[in-house]
């Protein structure tokens, strides 16, 4: 006896969404590969002065498209956090070491360099 699948229908997509040039995802879901180096000028910067973002703790699938706007979010206090949030990325454990001292003057020098009007910062929490 043979087995058969059931056929399945074309998922039907709501009226006025316009679909890729493949012709499977809907346009809003695929998002354009940045062509400038500007996520590498924001990526070193990072780099440089030693400051930690949420987007690359917490491995944002985003962060390519913000580093290309020269935008990130500033994370605080650390990379570790002392919750166990089980949606979250971000390194848990213990903290290494004190909070830096320097670490404002830090993100200031790095928003005047990113030419930021407004600087977005969040905060691993810190039980200690």
């Amino acid at each position: 006896m043979a087995f058969r699948l059931p056929v399945v229908a074309e998922p039907e997509m709501p009226v006025g969404t316009s679909v890729s040039a493949t012709g499977r995802l809907p346009r809003w879901l695929k998002r354009p590969i940045p062509k400038s180096n500007a996520n590498h000028l924001t990526d070193h910067l990072m780099d440089e002065l030693g400051l930690e973002t949420v987007c690359e703790n917490a491995k944002c699938p985003n962060r390519m498209e913000c580093y290309s706007q020269q935008t990130a979010t500033f994370m605080i206090l650390g990379n570790v956090c002392t919750r166990p949030c089980g949606f979250c990325a971000v390194r848990r454990g213990r903290p290494p070491e004190a909070p830096a001292a320097d670490e404002p003057e830090r993100i200031a020098k790095a928003a005047e360099k990113l030419g930021l009007k407004h600087v977005v910062i969040t905060s691993v929490t810190r039980d200690d």
